[in-house]
C-alpha cells in the first residue's frame, strides 16, 4: 500500500483528499473493508465500517478517478482509491452527499393534470432515507415542478424502485388521483415490465416462477435478502421471456404479477439466471445491478383508455449487453 499525501491533519475540518494505491496484499478485498483498514491508520481516528459504507454511498469515494457507490466492489492491484472527507461531518454522521439530482424535461416520460411518470437513474433512492441530507427522486421531482410551475406542488408516491434499479416511477400530482392510482397497485391492475441482463444460464423462450418468499437476515443482521420458503412467506409470481441474446449474455423480460421485495431478483436466481451485478443473489460482479423498469401499462380513468408508458434502458445497460 502506498499513500500519496501526508497524514490527515486532525485540527483541520475542511474536506481532505486522501489517496491510496492498492498493494498486492489487498487484491480482491472489498472496497469498504479496505477503507476500514487504511483510513483509520491514515487519519489517526476510529471509523466504524458503517461510517465507511456511508462515505461510499454518499459518493465521496473514487476508484481509478471514477465515483463508486458499491461498497462490495473488489479491488485490483495498483488501483487508485481516493476519499474526499470532512472529518467533522464524518464523526457526526452527516456524510450524505450534498450533490443534488436535478430532473429535466428529458426524464419526464408522461404527464397530465393528475400524474407524472419519470425516468429514475440508477444510484438514486426513490424516497427519503434515514439520512435527511441525502437527495432522492421524490425531492427532485418536487423541485422540478416548483421551478417549472412557479409554486410548490402536491406530489404523491405510490411505488418505488431499488437504489440501483433504473427506470419508470409514477407519482400523483393531485390528491384526488391518489385513490384510483392506489387501487391500481392494490388490485394488481397495473402491469409493470422490467428488463434484466444476465450472463449465466440457458433461459427458455418463456417461463414463470411461482412460490413463497420471505425475508432472511444474514451475518450481523444488517444485510437483508429474500429467500424461497416452503411455509409462510408471501406468494410471489413472475412471468419471464427471453427477448434477445448476445455474445455477452441474455436480455430478459420480467412481468411481476405480485409486488414482493426483490421478487424478480430472487426468481431469476432460482431460474439459474442471476442478474449481472446482483452479487446478493449470485450474480456476476458489475458496477450495478442491471435491472431496469421498462414499461407501465394501466387504465387511466381520465383518458378512459389504457395508457402505456415506456422508458428506454440507459446507456450503461445497453453497453453491458
Amino acid at each position: 500500500m502506498q499513500a500519496s499525501k501526508p497524514p490527515f491533519p486532525r485540527n483541520k475540518m475542511a474536506t481532505q483528499h486522501i489517496r491510496f494505491l492498492v498493494g498486492k496484499e489487498h487484491v480482491g478485498q472489498r472496497l469498504d473493508h479496505y477503507l476500514a483498514h487504511v483510513l483509520p491508520q491514515k487519519m489517526g481516528v476510529d471509523i466504524s465500517r458503517s461510517k465507511i459504507r456511508q462515505l461510499i454511498v454518499a459518493g465521496a469515494v473514487y476508484l481509478n478517478n471514477q465515483r463508486v457507490r458499491i461498497a462490495s466492489k473488489q479491488l485490483l492491484h495498483g488501483a487508485k482509491v481516493e476519499a474526499k472527507i470532512d472529518l467533522q461531518k464524518l464523526q457526526s454522521g452527516q456524510m450524505a452527499s450534498k450533490e443534488k439530482f436535478e430532473l429535466n424535461d428529458d426524464r419526464v416520460l408522461y404527464e397530465d393534470e393528475e400524474i407524472i411518470v419519470v425516468n429514475k437513474p440508477s444510484g438514486l433512492p426513490t424516497q427519503p432515507t434515514l439520512d435527511d441530507a441525502r437527495d432522492h427522486l421524490f425531492a427532485s421531482v418536487k423541485r422540478f415542478l416548483a421551478k417549472r410551475d412557479g409554486h410548490e406542488s402536491y406530489l404523491g408516491l405510490h411505488h418505488r424502485l431499488d437504489f440501483e434499479t433504473s427506470g419508470i416511477v409514477l407519482f400523483t400530482k393531485k390528491q384526488s388521483a391518489n385513490k384510483w392510482v392506489s387501487d391500481l397497485f392494490r388490485d394488481r391492475e397495473i402491469q409493470k415490465t422490467y428488463h434484466a441482463l444476465t450472463i449465466l444460464g440457458e433461459p427458455k423462450q418463456e417461463w414463470e416462477v411461482e412460490n413463497h418468499i420471505a425475508r432472511e437476515r444474514k451475518g450481523t443482521g444488517k444485510v437483508q435478502h429474500m429467500i424461497a420458503v416452503n411455509s409462510g412467506g408471501d406468494f410471489a409470481h413472475t412471468l419471464f421471456a427471453l427477448l434477445d441474446s448476445s455474445a455477452k449474455g441474455h436480455l430478459i423480460e420480467a412481468k411481476p404479477q405480485t409486488g414482493r421485495t426483490h421478487q424478480i431478483r430472487v426468481h431469476l436466481q432460482q431460474s439459474s439466471l442471476p442478474i449481472l451485478g446482483d452479487i446478493l443473489y449470485g450474480g456476476p460482479k458489475n458496477e450495478r445491478v442491471m435491472l431496469h423498469a421498462y414499461q407501465l401499462e394501466f387504465f387511466h380513468p381520465g383518458l378512459d383508455e389504457n395508457l402505456v408508458v415506456e422508458c428506454p434502458p440507459p446507456e450503461d445497460f445497453q453497453n453491458a449487453f
